[in-house]
């Protein structure tokens, strides 16, 4: 559950509590914790059936595509945000947001926007070398793993 969730459901319980000190008549009081009760139940049931759907739809999304697709895309949604990330750091650094754009040239607007496209692409390019790397030392590390648990090829190797 998210914390978000549990905060506002706290916060709720606060809220009940100073009511109840507020010297309502007792069955006032128990109408108000039971309608308190039922609010929070239903949103509970939305946040689990919510869930409940986003499980339902990562299972599809990797029995369609299967793991090597799935992961592929997962990474590639990643390197996206991570991609809009930048560029909305870079616009603010080039000075191409609308404060910066008001005290510049159409000239050096299109520069600027060039040098942009130039900086996203290469960053694109450096996560894309990133990943490879990861995934070459993972596969390095599993194999060096896999002859340290004594497989047959490495037993053989060893002994000549």
């Amino acid at each position: 559950m998210e914390s978000k969730n549990i905060d506002s459901y706290l916060l709720s319980l606060k809220n009940l509590a100073k009511r109840l000190n507020l010297g309502k008549s007792s069955s006032s009081h128990n109408d108000d914790f039971e309608k308190y009760l039922k609010d929070t139940n239903s949103n509970f049931d939305n946040i689990n059936s919510k869930i409940s759907m986003d499980l339902d739809k990562f299972k599809q999304n990797l029995i369609n595509l299967g793991a090597a697709a799935f992961l592929s895309q997962l990474n590639q949604s990643k390197i996206e945000e991570k991609i809009v990330a930048k560029k909305e750091e870079l616009i603010k650094t080039l000075g191409l947001d609308e404060e910066g754009l008001k005290n510049k040239g159409k000239d050096e607007i299109l520069e600027l926007k060039n040098i942009l496209e130039d900086l996203l692409e290469q960053f694109k390019k450096d996560l894309l070398a990133s990943l490879q790397n990861n995934f070459l030392l993972q596969k390095q590390q599993r194999l060096s793993s896999a002859s340290q648990n004594g497989s047959p090829l490495s037993s053989i190797l060893q002994k000549l």
